[in-house]
């Protein structure tokens, strides 16, 4: 009896792409079907001999894919209008895997999607060739089963299999570092990006993979710690977030700060290239890239006297140039726990109010009781001992009062009704890309600020950035951006 896979669906594309290991034959043909709507007619006796098959193939022609899935099987296939028909493989027929040669095309970028110049050539012999100006490399008449061997001056090697593939897309090379040589990294000043060999002042950097460690906090918070040099006074408190932060110490100049002749040790905030007055708060977290922090006289040399407490340069995140159209979603949740009251150890109120009645019967406040100049005051316990032993009241109402607040705490109380767990909240996303020309770039981000303290506004910020880069002529570029909060 012959086996009928699904009705036909017409106007589906006959590329196949698999990704299956140790899996039946029928189940192969069931996700070809699904994919290309070609039906299959086979009987049930002939799988019976076919061996589970494992296969990894993308965007492969289907008359290509069905010579991979019976490589060494003993059957062979005819496809006719929209079904395949399998048979038994006759004697000396040529093996299913041969495909015939095909003409390959690729490009080739590092991690930062700049094109590279790089050597191509096909595993087991010496035929290659090398790409051009923008990474794009193309070989013809090869081996569809064929393996390419990708290697240059500034990128690691790696292999790729075709897998029958003609179009590969971009493939991404990692960049190469020597032993015992750190990759490179440039010093970016606000006015120019150098190499730290020629930086002459001091520095310290933060870079992209640095910053990102700490999720979860705005940017000033991920600096502590983090830079060496910088010091954050955890308690000055102030409305100023820069004000908590030193750079080499306090400042003997006062005509920047709030308060005229006053020291000020807020450092310079440097953003893309252009001196940042705003709160920094204001710039959304997941929109940074890097931070320089310039520390000596090298930085008022650039920023003149502005900068004596210092300078932060920030580099937010910007297309680049040949790079893909790459989308970036972040979204993370801080949930910070209420106040821990009980934290630091104290004595209970029952006991104090017992401690309380004891120095009360040795005379303890009755200087304070009999002060009728200042009236100093005394806890509610103390007054009602006083009523007491004047007769005002009762033995008996005193003691009930008295056990009342033995009963009371304010830590319970501020626990249940007045603190709460806070929650911060950060999403965004982003889009970056450019061609050879241009590049561009797009961010939006949310976050929201729930604080510990119950029925309190939460605190939401929405930012939008754009920015794009054109190169007019040679030498000249032209750089314009967008910046909402």
């Amino acid at each position: 009896m012959a086996f009928y896979l699904g009705a036909s669906a017409s106007g589906r594309a006959q590329q196949v792409t698999l990704s299956v290991k140790n899996a039946p034959l029928e189940k192969v043909f069931r996700e070809i079907h699904r994919q290309t709507g070609y039906d299959f007619l086979f009987t049930r006796q002939m799988l019976e001999a076919c061996r589970p098959v494992s296969l990894e193939i993308r965007d492969v022609a289907l008359q290509d894919a069905l010579r991979l899935c019976l490589k060494d099987q003993p059957l062979g296939f005819i496809i006719q209008d929209r079904a395949v028909v399998l048979r038994e493989k006759q004697q000396n027929e040529p093996a299913a895997d041969i495909l015939p040669p095909i003409d390959v095309q690729g490009k080739i970028v590092d991690e930062n999607g700049q094109p590279v110049a790089a050597s191509v050539r096909i595993k087991g012999t010496t035929n290659g060739t090398v790409t051009d100006e923008n990474g794009v490399f193309r070989l013809t008449g090869i081996d569809a089963n064929a393996t390419l061997i990708i290697s240059g001056v500034s990128i690691q090697t790696f292999e790729w299999k075709i897998n029958g593939r003609s179009d590969l897309g971009t493939l991404t090379a990692k960049i190469k570092v020597k032993e015992n040589e750190a990759a490179v990294v440039e010093v970016n000043t606000g006015y120019q990006k150098i190499r730290p060999q020629n930086f002459v002042g001091a520095y310290s950097m933060m870079d992209s993979a640095t910053y990102n460690q700490r999720p979860g906090m705005d940017i000033i918070k991920r600096l502590d710690g983090m830079v060496t040099g910088v010091l954050f006074d955890k308690k000055r408190s102030t409305s100023s977030e820069l004000s908590t932060v030193q750079v080499r110490g306090f400042s003997t100049l006062g005509s920047y700060g709030p308060v005229q002749g006053a020291s000020n040790m807020e450092p310079l905030i440097i953003v893309d290239t252009f001196p940042f007055k705003q709160p920094i708060s204001s710039l959304n977290q997941n929109d940074i890239e890097s931070i320089a922090v310039l520390k000596d006289a090298a930085a008022t040399s650039i920023w003149g006297a502005q900068a004596g407490n210092g300078v932060i340069v920030i580099t937010t995140k910007k297309g680049k140039y040949n790079q893909p159209f790459r989308v970036s979603l972040t979204s993370n949740v801080t949930i910070e726990s209420k106040p821990d009251l009980y934290y630091l150890p104290q004595l209970a109120v029952a006991d104090y109010v017992e401690m309380e009645e004891m120095l009360f019967n040795l005379g303890n406040y009755d200087a304070r009781l009999f002060n009728t100049t200042t009236w100093p005051a005394l806890s509610p316990v103390v007054e009602l001992l006083a009523r007491r032993r004047a007769g005002k009241i009762s033995a008996a109402d005193s003691a009930a009062q008295i056990d009342a607040f033995k009963a009371m705490d304010v830590r319970r109380d501020l626990d249940k009704w007045v603190y709460r767990n806070a929650v911060l909240q950060q999403h965004h996303i982003n889009f970056t890309g450019g061609s050879s020309i241009m590049s561009y770039g797009f961010s939006a981000g949310y976050n929201r600020s729930l604080n510990n303290v119950q029925h309190s506004k939460a605190d939401d910020q929405f930012t939008l950035n754009s920015n794009a880069s054109i190169r007019v002529l040679k030498g000249l570029e032209v750089t314009t951006g967008i910046s909402y909060t």
